[in-house]
């Protein structure tokens, strides 16, 4: 088993190590052959996506490229607003614009 470390902000750029497109990318790249595990490390304060791969299976320029691409699907299938909103003064105002939000499609 090997094991390399991408910069996540490559593959999804201005996303959050916390989002849920990081979610889908790690579950999509986990169900790839030859792909044991991917998950999100931080090292030196900047998200890394780490792999674990079978070389017997998958070659690391695979990885590497199944990696890109499948940043690039989720980039360009994901789109991600910034709403300000403003007189939200209280933490439940907050908790209920997060909930109606949260039922919203898309």
């Amino acid at each position: 088993m090997k094991t390399t470390q991408l910069e996540l902000n490559i593959l999804l750029p201005g996303i959050n190590s916390d989002d849920d497109c990081v979610k889908i990318l790690t579950e999509r790249l986990a169900h790839r052959r030859g792909i044991e595990k991917a998950h999100v490390v931080q090292e030196d304060n900047q998200a890394q996506l780490c792999l674990h791969f079978d070389p017997n299976l998958i070659s690391l320029g695979e990885v590497k490229r199944v990696a890109q691409d499948s940043g690039a699907t989720i980039t360009e299938r994901y789109r991600h607003e910034q709403i300000p909103f403003r007189g939200l003064r209280t933490a439940d105002a907050a908790d209920n614009l997060s909930d109606t939000l949260s039922k919203t499609e898309g």
